[in-house]
């Protein structure tokens, strides 16, 4: 009874009700020259933007966190976003955002998946 209440929930979305893929979309490592595009992502997302998020001090969060800020691209266009840090005893994640079009698609999953690797060299266990 209540399995067949889920599936007949029109509010309820499989993976496959949007279609895509992540073919064509590109992580990569955040650049100089990126804060004015990502911080308008942030908005877009409802991400608060802090006095920590202007170009300088994400320009030093990249430096500091090598491979720990990464950036989800599709057709030249922001789809995602990811940050992680290490504050010596825990990995922590942050502004992890997908576009709300292109949700449900994997992209957070691959960025996250993307990170994890850096938060372990660091000595993050999970």
């Amino acid at each position: 009874q209540l399995e067949r209440a889920v599936a007949e929930d029109v509010y309820l979305e499989t993976p496959e009700a949007h279609g895509g893929s992540m073919e064509d979309v590109d992580l990569r490592t955040y650049r100089p020259g990126d804060g004015d595009r990502l911080r308008t992502f942030w908005l877009t997302c409802g991400i608060q933007i802090r006095p920590g998020d202007d170009d300088a001090s994400l320009d030093r969060f990249a430096a500091r966190n090598p491979g720990l800020l990464i950036i989800a691209e599709e057709h030249g266009h922001l789809v995602g976003s990811a940050l992680a840090g290490w504050d010596g005893r825990r990995g922590w994640l942050y502004h992890v955002a997908v576009h709300k079009d292109e949700r449900r698609r994997g992209i957070g999953r691959d960025l996250v998946a993307e990170i994890r690797p850096g938060c372990a060299r660091w000595g993050a266990r999970s």
